[in-house]
């Protein structure tokens, strides 16, 4: 995690103290003639629980020299309506940044459609021949003799493409596990293990954005598999990318 360091901008209607706001009251009151300010309460707590003596100047504090003005009902009127008023500011300061930060937002996820993730928790198998009927595949391939053993499994979808002279089925699998350490182990036996006379190929499956959460609205499907929060840089791919890497 990032060190939280900051800059903090001191002003002069806050305590150095307590750093909280001076009021109306505070802000006529001088207890050193050093001119350092202080609030009120910490004042009193200088002089009655601590040393007694002005933080800047080491002075110590005396009643005849503090410096206080009575504060008018005028003053008291403007003082409130400054507030009132900086208070709307920051409010409509606050708007404009949310605004703002929708908007970037909305634009960054429109540069994630076509975009495939990395999932590290999703295993696609190629070069698996059907030896079952379609309808016990899948119950069958959740064994703990096939890819059951490796752990949890969440969900398999398969994709059933035929050769090209249109006589063998070539089965892409993708099974999605509870763990990515247990699609790691599935990928580690799976990858280059012979099945009849083919070899199959196992690696970590890539997952695109749900696309209602692209256009930043909710997505009311609970079963989504799609992603919904924005990837690692590392893991992401265009399409053009991993065509690129499996013609290598």
């Amino acid at each position: 995690m990032a060190p939280q360091d900051s800059f903090i901008e001191e002003e002069d209607d806050v305590c150095p103290l307590c750093i909280e706001e001076f009021d109306l009251s505070d802000r006529n009151f001088r207890p050193c003639p050093c001119g350092y300010q202080v609030c009120q309460f910490c004042f009193n707590n200088i002089k009655n629980n601590m040393n007694g003596l002005c933080p800047a100047c080491r002075r110590p504090y005396d009643e005849k020299t503090i410096e206080w003005k009575v504060v008018t009902q005028e003053e008291v009127a403007e003082f409130r309506a400054n507030i009132q008023k900086n208070q709307k500011k920051r409010a409509q300061e606050q708007r404009q940044k949310e605004v703002q930060k929708r908007e970037a937002e909305k634009e960054n996820r429109k540069n994630l459609v076509g975009v495939r993730v990395v999932q590290k928790n999703l295993v696609y198998i190629t070069g698996l021949a059907p030896t079952v009927r379609e309808d016990e595949l899948l119950k069958t391939l959740r064994k703990p003799e096939f890819f059951g053993q490796y752990g949890n499994i969440q969900k398999i979808s398969i994709s059933n493409r035929k050769s090209p002279d249109g006589q063998h089925h070539s089965l892409g699998i993708y099974v999605t596990f509870e763990k990515p350490e247990e699609a790691t182990k599935c990928i580690i036996a799976v990858n280059g293990s012979q099945n009849g006379d083919r070899i199959l190929k196992a690696q970590h499956g890539t997952t695109k954005y749900c696309s209602a959460w692209l256009k930043n609205e909710k997505c009311n499907n609970p079963g989504c598999m799609f992603l919904h929060e924005q990837g690692d840089e590392e893991d992401s791919y265009t399409r053009q990318d991993l065509s690129s890497m499996n013609s290598i």
